[in-house]
């Protein structure tokens, strides 16, 4: 019994070798693992982290967090505040201003239109 089960063991780690030595990334694929599938690709609509972390990958927002919770700008020049003028010194309205040259992948321009559309 013992040398069947080697023997079966060695035939699995042969037929597994192969898939253990291949290199990271050569299948041109990324795999996101969850327990839970995600159940929207819009951040905005999200349900939890699983889809707000899937959803990065594929939309970029005008700001964000850094690793230390620090809003930062992505699609924006800066982050809007009274000091920088982004923001209305009575409050009641936000500025944005997008990146200059920022393009989509099939080359067009990001807009202000598409980020209200967002």
């Amino acid at each position: 019994m013992k040398l069947k089960t080697a023997l079966l063991g060695a035939a699995c780690a042969m037929a597994f070798a192969p898939a253990a030595f291949a290199e990271r990334g050569a299948d041109g694929n990324v795999n996101v693992l969850y327990w839970q599938a995600p159940s929207t690709l819009n951040p905005y609509l999200s349900s939890g982290t699983k889809d707000v972390e899937t959803a990065s990958l594929i939309l970029e927002g005008l700001a964000g967090f850094n690793e230390k919770g620090e809003v930062v700008a992505r699609l924006a020049e800066s982050v809007p505040t009274v000091e920088n003028g982004g923001v209305a010194a009575d409050l009641t309205s936000i500025t944005w201003k997008l990146q200059p040259g920022l393009l989509w992948s099939d080359g067009t321009p990001v807009t202000s239109a598409d980020a209200k559309f967002t």
